[in-house]
Formats: structure tokens, sequence, C-alpha cells
């Protein structure tokens, strides 16, 4: 099982503990990462309400890879199964679907990520394989596109005509370090700053939710890397610093040529942080794998809650979560809620074997 998901994330992109305060000179504020709990409480999850999306012909969703609620309305990305980007009223109603494969003007072959720019009230959809941006307004009505220069793995909008855009590191050399963000104008053609020194090999892994705009900040975390950073358009700043306790993943590895560098991720007793990067104004929370105590061809995919006032961590199994409340992790939060999707086996399945659409899970986390 292992060896097939490591594998998998190669080719997708080709328990509570508390800590002393500790602060650099940029000051970095440390999460320490202990134990994952094993007990979790009743009231964890608190004001819980929720959005069961429509389903119909033109709205059948796969796995939501990234979901955005601006202005009344609910924007949700499917990359792997429908390649669309889906609008739903708050009440759940289906508004519009973007979904127009090929090569001519509003097209596009693959939309890798979205963004909703709040200064301009555009959406921007970016076409990884015709390395062009898409632009929308907030209906769904197609309004331009353009070209962007190198290859994007995600990113996010600044001002109305300037962007932060994650460079996929495995261009060129993927053995050298480079610097992975860069903040450009919307063609990213004219770089005003660039940041985060890492290894190329670390895009290796796709992770989802890793650039994000959530209360009043854009924040970013790379895959294999232990700092969290703030983005603004004058700095690329480390806020955050993670610590694994002795399985993070030391340079020597991320250095190797590719195959080495997987066989090393395979067999390694490491922890790698895999996205959903979220904050309100007291937490911080963000999602990591591990190889299980107990099988070692099996993933522990854990959430963690780091309270950002007591510097308190909450490290939940993922599977034990999902038993007991029905969603998973954060996949977007605003105004001190977080949001999240609801799990497979929730979900009801019709007379005909149809299953129903996700639901979308609003709460606030009670830490």
């Amino acid at each position: 099982m292992k060896y097939i998901l490591v594998g998998f994330l190669f080719t997708l992109i080709s328990a509570c503990s508390t800590k002393e305060k500790t602060k650099s000179d940029d000051d970095l504020q440390v999460i320490s990462i202990g134990e994952v709990t094993k007990h979790i409480g009743d009231n964890l999850i608190t004001e819980r309400s929720e959005v069961k999306l429509e389903l119909t012909d033109s709205s059948t969703l796969g796995p939501i890879d990234k979901m955005i609620i601006y202005k009344g309305k609910i924007y949700l990305l499917d990359i792997r199964v429908s390649k669309s980007l889906y609008i739903f009223n708050l009440e759940g109603e289906i508004l519009r679907r973007i979904h127009s494969i090929g090569v001519a003007e509003g097209q596009f072959y693959l939309p890798f990520d979205f963004n909703i720019n709040q200064f301009s009230d555009e959406i921007n959809i970016l076409d990884v394989r015709q390395r062009r941006m898409l632009n929308y307004d907030l209906e769904g009505n197609f309004k331009s596109q353009h070209k962007v220069n190198g290859q994007i793995s995600n990113f996010a909008s600044l001002n109305k005509g300037n962007f932060v855009f994650h460079m996929d590191g495995r261009q060129d050399d993927p053995t050298e370090r480079k610097e992975l963000l860069q903040i450009a104008n919307k063609s990213n053609d004219s770089t005003f700053l660039s940041g985060v020194l890492e290894y190329g090999s670390t895009d290796y892994v796709k992770i989802f939710n890793s650039l994000t705009f959530s209360n009043e900040r854009i924040i970013y975390m790379q895959s294999m890397h232990d700092s969290i950073y703030m983005v603004t358009e004058k700095e690329i700043k480390p806020i955050y610093s993670i610590d694994f306790n002795g399985h993070n993943i030391p340079s020597e590895i991320k250095g190797k040529d590719p195959m080495d560098f997987r066989q090393a991720l395979m067999t390694g007793d490491y922890y790698i942080v895999q996205g959903n990067l979220f904050e309100s104004d007291n937490l911080l929370t963000f999602s990591w794998e591990r190889t299980s105590k107990t099988d070692s061809e099996t993933i522990e995919y854990v959430w963690t809650l780091f309270n950002k006032n007591t510097d308190k961590t909450l490290n939940l199994t993922m599977n034990r979560f999902k038993e007991k409340y029905g969603f998973g992790p954060a996949q977007f939060a605003q105004k001190g809620y977080f949001y999240s999707v609801n799990t497979i086996e929730s979900r009801s399945v019709s007379d005909t074997g149809e299953e129903e659409n996700p639901t979308i899970v609003r709460y606030k986390i009670n830490f």
C-alpha cells in the first residue's frame, strides 16, 4: 500500500502535546509535533452546520481538490475526475459548471488550480498543460485569457495585477536547491521577489491547499519543508517552523537523484506535510502523513491543530476523526469558521445505485 501510494503521488503532478515557546531572531514560532492523540473529545467540533450539494447531470462531482467561498457562492475544483470548476449558492443549488476541454479560446486541458481575485472580482483558472490563465466573472462567464511563463504548480493573487506563483521545482535539475515562490505580474514575465529555497525534488509529492488565503493573509507550506511562510507584496517571510521531533526529512535525502530519493521516502521513517493549510485568529491547521507504527506498509494521515496563543498541538489520526465526525480536514477557513467535505461513507446511495453529491460542513474548533 505504501509503495503504491508514493508511486501515485510521483505521477500525479509529471495527541495533544505542549511545548515550550521558542522564537528565533526572526520570531519564528515553533510547532512541535508530539504524539498522535488516542482520544478525540465530543466537544472538539462546535457550531456545526451543513450544505448538501445538489446532484444534477451538470453537477456530479469527483473528489474536491480546492474550495473557496466568496460573496454568497461556493466554488469547488475537481481536478482528477470531471476537470471542472463548479459554482453553487449557499443553499447548495448548482449555478454553473465551468468545463470546456480543448485548445480554443476559453478552453483548457487541465484546470490545475484556481483563485478568486478579490481585488478585481475575477475567477482565475490555471491550465497547467497549455500554460495559460483563463479569467471569468464571479458567475462563471468567460472574460479573457493570457499566457503565463514557466511551469506553475499553484498560485494566489496579491492585488489586481500581481500574483504569487509556486513554481514546479522538478524543472531543470530537481537535485538542486532553488527558490520555489515568486511574486510577479499576472503573466509571470516580470518577477519582483522570490523566496523559499528548497530542493526541487520536494515537488515530486503533490500537496493540495498549500498556498492559501485565510485570516486576511496568504500563507504557504512546501512539501517536505520545515517552515510555513507569510506572503505579502513586499516579503516572503517564515513565521512558523515545524519540528517533527527527529522525523523531518534531511537535506541529504532531498538532494538525491529521483530514483534514490523515492526509495528513501518509501523506506525511511519520515513525516511529510500534506497541505490543507488554514488558520483563524487562534488556530492554524495542516495535514501530514507518516508510516503506521503497527504496519510499515500503511500510511497514516494526521491532521494537526495548533493553538497560536497557548502553543499546544492536537494531532488527530484522520481515520479516527472521520469515524467520529464524518468529515475530513479543513479545506477552507473564513471568519473563524472552517469548512470540510463529508466522507464517502457518510453519503447515501439511491435505489439506482447513484451516490449523492458531497456535503459541505461548516464548523468551529474548540481547542
